[in-house]
């Protein structure tokens, strides 16, 4: 940890926005592998129609 985030009054700050950062980020993630997912499926749900024609 650099020095700069140990003055007093500052560490516990930055320890509670960490610990408040890290669930949104894994929501973040999750929802981001979800879409992509998504888009998969759609993608070759449009592939197959454009087969079947």
């Amino acid at each position: 940890m650099p020095a700069y985030f140990s003055p007093a009054g500052f560490g516990p700050r930055y320890t509670d926005l960490a610990a408040t950062a890290a669930p949104l980020g894994t929501a973040i993630l999750t929802l981001g592998v979800g879409l992509i997912a998504q888009h998969d499926e759609s993608r070759d749900l449009i592939a197959r129609a454009i087969a079947q024609g």
